[in-house]
């Protein structure tokens, strides 16, 4: 009965060490839910498609591609709280540092033949919290700022956007507007264009707000941003001064995701820009 006993035992430690290592050894897919392609088009259906890549080991992401126009960025790792990302086409690149907290409080373009550094946006917070930004602009349209953001405690609900251009006489007219956002039921659940709250040069001179998906903004999966991240996706931005209405509306899946968002002109009629998303 004791032989019986112990055998019996070491049947069910063999048993018990195969089963967890069964359990142990199911590969976990770190990238299950990351977007896999983002493609913009705009109303003459001019555009292209960016396939991201993810580091396999802690899946943040580290290179942005377009095959057929053989054009690649790369994101680096952090290194003394900067974050330098560049691309295969131009001798720039975009340095972004960023606080502990993974705050983006500045972005400068560095040219790498002349050692030319340009200041692009600059972010200021208070309680950790965005207080300030500033797009510098080139000589015609400068200090582009944005500040005065009220929330609801999940979402913005609206900011004060100012600038000057130029005048060509030496001088330069300021202007100033208020930006009002309203939100759809829908969660924001992953990362899409154009779903913060920052306003910049193609809105303040025609209505049209763009976002560059290329690089910084794609930062977001990697969890470093200037804005915290809303709760509900975008449904109309308008201006206070100017007239502008920009409307969204979303194609969403079976797993809550877009898988489509069509943003429309900034009289609120047609689509200005559609982007089409695909995920791992």
């Amino acid at each position: 009965m004791k032989s019986l006993s112990v055998l019996i035992s070491r049947i069910s430690l063999i048993i018990l060490i195969i089963t967890s290592c069964t359990k142990n050894d199911i590969p976990v897919n770190i990238f299950s839910g990351k977007i896999k392609s983002i493609e913009f088009r705009d109303s003459a259906n001019n555009g292209a498609i960016l396939y991201l890549e993810y580091d396999s080991t802690n899946g943040n992401l580290i290179k942005t591609k377009n095959d057929s126009l053989h054009f690649e960025i790369k994101i680096g790792a952090i290194i003394d709280n900067e974050i330098v990302i560049r691309n295969n086409i131009t001798s720039h690149q975009i340095i972004v540092k960023v606080s502990v907290t993974k705050n983006i409080e500045s972005i400068i373009l560095l040219d790498t033949i002349t050692a030319i550094r340009t200041p692009y946006i600059s972010a200021h917070y208070y309680s950790n919290n965005v207080d300030t930004t500033t797009e510098y602009g080139d000589v015609f349209v400068s200090n582009v700022q944005n500040y005065g953001f009220a929330t609801d405690g999940y979402n913005y609900l609206k900011n004060t956007v100012s600038w000057y251009i130029s005048d060509f006489s030496g001088g330069y007219n300021y202007y100033e507007d208020t930006v009002d956002y309203t939100f759809s039921t829908q969660t924001y659940n992953t990362y899409l264009p154009l779903q913060n709250p920052l306003r910049s040069i193609p809105y303040v001179l025609s209505g049209n707000i763009f976002e560059d998906i290329t690089a910084v903004n794609l930062l977001e999966l990697n969890g470093y941003t200037i804005f915290k991240k809303n709760k509900n996706l975008i449904q109309t931005v308008q201006s206070a001064n100017y007239g502008y209405i920009t409307k969204f509306s979303y194609v969403m899946n079976a797993l809550n995701q877009v898988t489509e968002m069509n943003v429309s002109n900034p009289n609120g009629v047609g689509t200005s820009i559609k982007y089409n998303l695909t995920y791992y």
